[in-house]
């Protein structure tokens, strides 16, 4: 975990990125609930991901749908010797998407334990691939003491 941010009256934690330490940065966080992922890919990892966020009632997935977990892998290319991620995989409440991309080298896995708890991505890119990811996560306040004692 790294950076807890607010924004609109909401805390989030920086969790990763996981992958490579070069390429250039992205940032997004507090548009709304994560409801549409698109992702482009190749031989040699991920070229790009675009989210799309709940706005204005505009949904790809189920209204009850949210994701619960990313998992993926990172690793060096076969043909340009660069470093990328190389295969990503969404878990929704209600199914798997993925994985997209061929799966090799190092691991990594972000789990989230409540119903859109995501909010946000960032990461790098360099080139033509996706070089690391990591997510923003929103900080549930603590229910007040009287709660648990009902």
């Amino acid at each position: 975990m790294d950076v807890i941010r607010t924004l609109k009256n909401e805390s989030f934690v920086k969790i990763g990125p996981r992958g490579h330490s070069s390429g250039v940065t992205f940032d997004e966080i507090g548009l709304g609930n994560v409801k549409q992922i698109v992702i482009c890919y190749d031989a040699d990892g991920i070229n790009f991901i675009q989210m799309a966020y709940e706005l204005k009632g505009k949904i790809t997935f189920a209204s009850d749908e949210y994701l619960s977990s990313i998992n993926g892998s990172y690793g060096v290319s076969n043909q340009q010797c660069k470093a990328a991620i190389k295969s990503l995989k969404f878990t929704t409440n209600k199914m798997t998407y993925g994985p997209f991309g061929c799966k090799q080298a190092l691991p990594f896995f972000f789990n989230f334990d409540f119903a859109n708890n995501l909010c946000g991505f960032h990461g790098r890119y360099s080139g033509n691939h996706l070089v690391a990811i990591g997510v923003y996560v929103k900080i549930l306040s603590a229910r007040p003491k009287s709660e648990f004692n009902a």
